[in-house]
């Protein structure tokens, strides 16, 4: 395995990738080489692009199908013995990175020695369902830890540089809070996936220019009534859209985060917002963020510990009034700020 991997990684891939594309995520000048212009287009429209990128990339990312590298198919490897710890123990003494378990025909490797990384697939059509909406997620998770960072599922929401992440298992409203937010005026780095930086006080980056939410979230906001009749659903049954089409210039590259929210539906009149013990955060942040990269969870469990000693941290009880959500975090913003 390790030596299929840097063989590929060794292979002069650019004249099979032609399309280039700039981008600048959490800081870092990144180049994606695409061989397929239809993954070029959607990849760069996800991606937190920034115009004028210059300079020499921090690191350099190349998709790429089997076919246009002269191969019939791409290589297949299946060991159900090999657990993800024992499979990304073996490959650190090679100092690679593979996503294990592997998707049929789909193979995501990087070398943080390089900073180089490759995405190998027989086609579109065997890229996994989620794919779209957060192109490359596995690789930014790697290329982000040689720096640092983590890649974390989780949303954020502020005003005037400062915000909260919000954390949760699935359909525990984090994507709606998010909306919410939108809608009463403030800002996100995303509803999904962010970028976590402790160096200083935490920031979150904007990874993903993309919300998610399903259609009986999206009818509690006048701003999307009528708006998505007759659109297509993701896997999720989910529509994926560019929030800054509803409401300009509410991605924001990078907030300050002051506190971690853990949401729940209770669906009142009124949101609420109470002290909760950091013990109760982290087992939510590491039941929703514990499976995203299998084999490397205890990385993540040292990184969300020191996050979380820094933070105070709540539970909010969520509305069925956006606006009351809104208001909620505003106070709560105000409160630590003071």
């Amino acid at each position: 395995m390790a030596d299929f991997a840097s063989s590929l990684l060794a292979m002069e891939l650019t004249l099979a990738a032609p399309i280039e594309r700039m981008h600048q995520l959490a800081g870092r000048r990144i180049s994606v080489r695409f061989s397929d212009p239809v993954l070029a287009e959607v990849y760069s429209k996800r991606l937190n692009a920034l115009q004028g990128v210059a300079g020499d990339p921090d690191h350099r990312l190349i998709v790429v199908h089997a076919a246009d590298i002269g191969w019939t198919s791409s290589p297949a490897w299946i060991d159900r013995q090999c657990s993800p710890r024992l499979f990304q123990d073996a490959l650190a003494c090679q100092r690679l990175k593979i996503a294990y378990p592997n998707f049929p025909h789909l193979w995501q490797i990087y070398s943080p020695a390089t900073r180089t990384g490759v995405q190998l697939t027989t086609g579109r059509s065997n890229l996994p369902p989620w794919d779209f909406g957060a192109p490359l997620r596995v690789h930014l998770h790697w290329l982000l830890a040689t720096h640092g960072l983590r890649l974390t599922h989780a949303a954020t929401l502020g005003r005037q540089g400062r915000g909260v992440l919000i954390v949760g298992n699935g359909g525990a409203g984090k994507s709606g809070t998010c909306l919410d937010g939108l809608a009463a005026g403030m800002v996100t780095c995303g509803d999904d996936y962010v970028a976590l930086d402790l160096h200083g006080n935490p920031k979150a980056h904007l990874m993903f220019r993309i919300l998610k939410q399903d259609l009986a979230g999206l009818s509690r906001i006048a701003a999307f009534n009528g708006k998505f009749d007759g659109t297509g659903l993701n896997w999720q049954g989910k529509i994926d859209l560019d929030p800054e089409t509803f409401f300009p210039g509410c991605l924001t590259d990078c907030l300050a985060i002051e506190a971690v929210l853990l949401a729940s539906i209770a669906g009142g009149a009124t949101a609420n917002i109470v002290p909760v013990s950091r013990g109760e955060i982290m087992r939510a942040i590491m039941r929703s963020n514990l499976y995203q990269f299998p084999g490397e969870h205890d990385d993540g469990l040292q990184f969300f510990s020191k996050l979380l000693s820094q933070l105070p941290c709540f539970r909010i009880k969520l509305s069925s009034d956006p606006a009351a959500n809104g208001d909620a975090i505003d106070r709560l913003l105000e409160k630590v700020g003071s």
